[in-house]
This record gives structure tokens, C-alpha cells and sequence, in this order.
């Protein structure tokens, strides 16, 4: 850029900076090992559980059968039912024309 200085900044003070450096370290951990240990607990009261038992029985059961036939049925009135049928009819429609 047009017209720029270096300027040289007066240092007032200087301090020293420690340098931090990354070392490893082995650190032993203490291995926890769990056991199982059998542990005797006093009954108190004894209870009788009753024991559910199942049972299978038999039973009959009716087959039902169902059977078609033709019945007749009387019919009091008879009435004449028009049949419609459906014809194709051309019609002219105006075409519109906007100005």
C-alpha cells in the first residue's frame, strides 16, 4: 500500500516464557477384582405356594352345516321399470374470442 511506515515499537520490558514440553508418564492403576460369595440368610416364615397345574379336557362341539336351496318368494305387485340407455348427442358450443 501507498504510504505505509515501519515504525519501530520501543520494547519496555522483557519476560522470560517457560516452554511447555509433553513427556509420558506410567501410572499403574490399581486391578479391582469382584467374587461371588455365598451368603447364608435366615427364613423367617415358611409359606405354602400353591402349584398351578393344567388340564386338558375334551369337549364336544357341534358341526353346523349350512345348506342352499331355492326358495319362492310370492311377489304381490309387478311394476314396470323403464330401462334408460345412454345416446350420444353432439352439440355446438359458441366459440368466445376476446379482443
Amino acid at each position: 500500500m501507498r504510504g505505509d511506515k515501519v515504525v519501530e515499537i520501543p520494547v519496555a520490558q522483557t519476560v522470560q516464557v517457560p516452554k511447555v514440553t509433553k513427556t509420558q508418564k506410567h501410572v499403574e492403576v490399581e486391578q479391582i477384582v469382584y467374587e461371588d460369595v455365598e451368603v447364608k440368610v435366615p427364613v423367617q416364615k415358611l409359606r405354602p405356594v400353591p402349584v398351578q397345574s393344567k388340564q386338558t379336557r375334551r369337549i364336544e362341539v357341534p358341526c353346523i352345516q349350512f345348506v342352499d336351496r331355492i326358495v319362492d318368494i310370492e311377489i304381490p305387485v309387478t311394476r314396470n321399470v323403464p330401462q334408460v340407455q345412454k345416446v350420444e348427442k353432439k352439440v355446438e358450443v359458441p366459440q368466445v374470442k376476446v379482443v
